[in-house]
């Protein structure tokens, strides 16, 4: 795809609730959030759920990538998202592919340099599905979390702890 000149993500808080436009030089349209089902709207200015959907939307529709928007999506949320005003807010997509081009050690200093350059990236197919199971799997941890409280949840599932894969923690023959 071409380099999409003075795209910019605009979030606004009304009487009637948030929300966040995608303006174009051909106009205007609503950010379609990923997993619309998951979250009641939109948010920014904090941390949480429902802001990490406003980032991973952002971030797919910048770089067209979905694997890169969802491996992305967390460190975007704390240190952009969440430090947004809550009242309006402008990001353009410049200033995103500038943020992840300032990761590149971590992205991939190939990938930072096509972002920079204006080049979207598709994530192959099985790529995408494996991202939704990820996303699908996220969604559902998030809807047990009373039960997680009360240990229905594996201890130590989806961070690293004594319970993880990592070559000398197998407690196995402990």
């Amino acid at each position: 795809m071409d380099h999409e000149e003075g795209v910019a993500y605009v979030g606004r808080s009304t009487w009637s609730g948030r929300a966040v436009s995608v303006e174009r030089a051909t106009g205007a349209e609503p950010l379609r959030l990923a997993a619309p089902a998951l979250t009641c709207g939109y948010a920014w200015g904090r941390s949480g759920t429902v802001p990490r959907e406003v980032a991973r939307a952002i971030l797919l529709d910048a770089t067209g990538n979905e694997m890169l928007s969802e491996r992305l999506c967390r460190p975007f949320t704390w240190e952009v998202v969440a430090a947004l005003p809550a009242a309006e807010f402008t990001i353009t997509k410049a200033e995103v592919l500038a943020w992840i081009s300032s990761r590149a050690p971590r992205v991939g200093p190939v990938i930072a340099d096509e972002l920079a350059a204006g080049h979207n990236f598709r994530a192959p197919n099985s790529l995408a599905k494996e991202s939704e199971a990820r996303r699908k799997a996220e969604r559902e941890l998030g809807d047990r979390g009373a039960g997680r409280a009360a240990g229905a949840a594996r201890p130590g599932a989806g961070r690293l702890g004594p319970s993880s894969s990592l070559p000398g923690t197998d407690r196995r023959g402990a």
